[in-house]
């Protein structure tokens, strides 16, 4: 199945973007949040409408989840405890193998929900990602609960499939 522009152009864009987010945030764990909200906010709102500039608008969206992170007070009392990474106190025992395998795995699950069909990926992201009931769900997209309950389980089901078939 074909991905979307924005999945396509996220995946090509992903080491610069983590750069990106790197020169707002110090802690690892916030820079890869960040970048998954990104996406996943990409790929939300360019359900709704086109695109023009996919990369620029990826870029965007991650400098104002940054900027709205970092004016967040939490952040500065998790700025404390990144200090003890410079005492030499381990945090994160994550091999570098994880991490890397945890990368790959991300990529391929936006891969997989970038590739469900247009109204499957928005009732799917609306559900997974935003949070939504079915029944507001029904109400935003003027579908049937029903409809909502077989589009979510599909988006499951594909999802799935395209994971097992990678080998995860």
């Amino acid at each position: 199945m074909p991905t979307s522009p924005i999945t396509d152009v996220f995946i090509n864009n992903i080491r610069g973007l983590r750069r990106h987010l790197g020169g707002y945030l110090s802690n690892r764990e916030d820079v890869d949040d960040l970048l998954q909200e990104t996406y996943l906010r990409a790929t939300q709102a360019s359900g709704a409408r086109p695109v023009l500039a996919p990369k620029a608008y990826l870029y965007k969206i991650a400098s104002n989840l940054a900027i709205n992170y970092r004016a967040r007070s939490d952040y500065r009392l998790t700025d404390a405890v990144e200090d003890l990474d410079s005492l030499g106190v381990l945090v994160n025992n994550i091999s570098p193998e994880q991490e890397l395998d945890g990368s790959k795995r991300f990529i391929e699950l936006c891969q997989a929900v970038g590739a469900l069909p247009e109204q499957c990926r928005r009732v799917f992201v609306l559900k997974k990602i935003n949070g939504m009931s079915n029944l507001e769900i029904a109400e935003q997209l003027d579908i049937s609960v029903s409809t909502v309950d077989k589009h979510i389980a599909k988006g499951l089901v594909m999802c799935l499939n395209h994971l097992k078939s990678k080998g995860y």
